[in-house]
This record gives C-alpha cells, structure tokens and sequence, in this order.
C-alpha cells in the first residue's frame, strides 16, 4: 500500500511510481485506487488535485473527499519577506484569539510549513512572546547558542542577576576559575547579584580578569537603557559583545561563514525582540511564555518534508516561489508532490503565502493549482 503522489524523498532514493509500477508488474498485484480521502474539505482536494495532476508519471487517480463542507484556499502576495512573517504572526495569534473567545473553547490546530529550516528560524522571531507555539522535528531558533545568550543577558537584566552573565563570560574565554572568582565577589547566590557587579570594586575585577572592567561598564549601560524603556539600545549593545567576543563553536578564531549565520539569527532576534513593548521584565516574561501543560501546541511549525502523516485544522504555506518551490535546480515532478503533501496537510483552511522582493516570482505550483486571485498585503 502506498501513495505515489506522496513519494518525496528522491534524494534517498524512494523509487515512488516507478517502483509501485515494478512491483505490479513482478509480483502480478491488482492495483486499486484509493482515491477518497476523509481528511481535507472540498475547495483544498480540487486544488491539490488539479497540481498533482501535471505529474505525467503517476497512477491515475479521480480524487474526492468525503466531506461536504467547502473549506476555503487562500493565496496572500507579500512585497517582502518580513511582512510576510508578520502577517503570519498576525494571523495567527487572532486565531488563537478568537478560539479563546469561543463558547465553549474551539481546540483547532493549525500547522506552519515551509521548504527550509532557515524559513522556520526567521517566522520564530516574530512569533515568539505572542503565540503558543512548538518546533517540530528541528531545533527551535531561540534554542541555539546566540539566541540564549542573548535571552540569558536580557533575564539576568531584568532579575538584576548574573546568571546570564556567567553564562555569556563562560562562553568568552573566561576560565572556571575566573567565573568561580566573580560568582564570589558578587555573591552570584543572593538576589541582587547584578547590582553588586555593576558597583564591584574594579581592582577585584582587574585581579580576576583585567577585560571585566570593560564588560561591567557595559552591563551598566545596558541594564541602563533597558530599565529606562530604551531597549533597542540595549539590545545593540548586547548583541555587539556577543557577535565579537563569544567563541563560536568552542573556537576563538571562527570561519566568516560561521560568524555571518550567527550575527544574522542574532541581528532577526533582536528585531524581534525590540518590537515587543512593557517593561524589561515584561518583555522577558513574553520571550519566555510557555504553556502549562505538556499538551501538544496549537501552533506547530514544520519543513514540508516533516509534516508528511500529519494533518491540521489551519495550514500556512509560506515561501511558495520560484527558486523556492520549485527550488533551482531540483526535480520539479518532486518538488510537485512536495507541495501536493503540504496542501493535503489541511482539514478546512489552506493559505499559500509568497513574497515578490527582487522580482521573485511566486511559485508556477500556484497556477497550476488554478489558485489564481490572490490578497495583496499593501
């Protein structure tokens, strides 16, 4: 039993049509379709069928679905990538809204999918401290090692500690000695142990590392800025010290590809971040927001590739370009069934969002799904 339209692992050599067509014909099976599905509503089946239906090696099938409600597909046209990712978040976090608001409560889910990784970490910036949300099958942007450092700054800031500090030194080059040293002189284990480093006597610091002089002068304006409502100018401070001074990857002298990725997740971060408003202490509750329970997410963020078996109420497609989906270069037949997969994720709602900066066109698979008007986002 399988699904030819759902074959999208080429790259691992996954034989698809071809190979349900060698089996047919060496072990003398009687092919059936299955071509009813009891999952998606009817506007997204006649959407993905009509796609599909430009594979020319496939096993014919008429699909239907045994719903009889509608559903609704929607296309939304971007001029660029932030407010595309804005949009998403917007969208998203009504709906959540309005699924509180409902009497009784609506438990819909809905799933967020896009071709790379790299698409996922930019839309967790501008999703975190607003939706409830989880990554899945990948490791979440804010989990990485910049990122926290960053979130760690900010707390110890916002809770006048050092814990966030000592782990930002830690990662510096500072030695377990030298760290041992701070957390004693400023008594790291009581509350208030960030005060205590912003007024420790500077011949302390000198003796346990000389460059703790510079980098409490920092702290101080930092936490300056942020308790006076100035956190953009904290945070490019922030960011500042640690794109130059942390070791990324254990090495002091990191390759310029490395260091590029890092300063461009940390550079997303703090965009993010700066958006958010309140205090410094609400702001780092907001970062920090995390459901109570271990349930499942309402939001679920995922590749196109990882969310083959699953299925949601709401599904985003984002990124739908050329260059994209289809990529450049790739098996377009594959890239096909890729978006196939991604459409028939949905149960009632399907939205196709693309951006046009630098001239990209939005992805042929649009079209060709007869998915022709779409919503400019002005």
């Amino acid at each position: 039993m399988g699904d030819d339209d759902q074959s999208i692992y080429a790259w691992r050599w996954a034989l698809g049509y071809h190979g349900m067509k060698r089996f047919e014909q060496e072990s003398r099976a009687t092919m059936i379709a299955l071509d009813t599905t009891y999952r998606c509503e009817r506007r997204i089946v006649m959407a993905a069928a009509q796609l599909i239906a430009h594979n020319p090696n496939r096993i014919p099938k008429h699909l239907k679905t045994a719903k009889v409600e509608m559903g609704e597909v929607r296309v939304i046209n971007c001029r660029t990538r932030d407010q595309e990712l804005g949009v998403i978040a917007d969208r998203l976090e009504e709906a959540l809204q309005r699924d509180a608001l409902a009497s009784p409560p609506v438990p819909r889910t809905y799933g967020v999918l896009a071709r790379t990784n790299n698409h996922l970490d930019l839309l967790e910036t501008h999703l975190r401290g607003r939706v409830n949300y989880e990554r899945v099958g990948g490791t979440s942007l804010w989990d990485l090692l910049g990122p926290t450092l960053l979130l760690g700054v900010l707390r110890s800031i916002a809770n006048h500690d050092l814990i966030g500090v000592d782990a930002l030194l830690g990662r510096c080059g500072y030695t377990d000695a030298q760290l041992a040293a701070l957390r004693v002189a400023c008594n790291i284990k009581v509350q208030g142990s960030g005060l205590r480093f912003i007024h420790c006597d500077m011949s302390t610091l000198r003796k346990i590392n000389p460059d703790l002089v510079r980098f409490r002068q920092l702290y101080k304006e930092w936490s300056g800025f942020a308790h006076a409502g100035k956190l953009s100018n904290a945070l490019g401070g922030i960011v500042a010290e640690i794109s130059s001074q942390v070791e990324w990857g254990g090495r002091a002298n990191p390759s310029p590809e490395v260091i590029n990725e890092e300063n461009r997740r940390l550079a997303a971060c703090s965009n993010a971040i700066s958006k958010l408003t309140g205090t410094i202490a609400e702001v780092v509750r907001k970062l920090e927001l995390r459901a109570q329970s271990e349930a499942p997410k309402p939001v679920r963020l995922m590749t196109l590739h990882g969310s083959k078996g699953l299925e949601f109420d709401e599904v985003w497609m984002m990124a739908c370009e050329q260059g994209v989906l289809p990529s450049t270069g790739g098996i377009v037949e594959e890239d096909r069934r890729l978006m196939y997969v991604g459409m028939t994720r949905a149960r009632s709602v399907l939205t196709v969002s693309h951006a046009t900066e630098g001239g990209t066109a939005a992805s042929q698979f649009i079209t060709e799904a007869g998915l022709f008007e779409s919503v400019s986002v002005s």
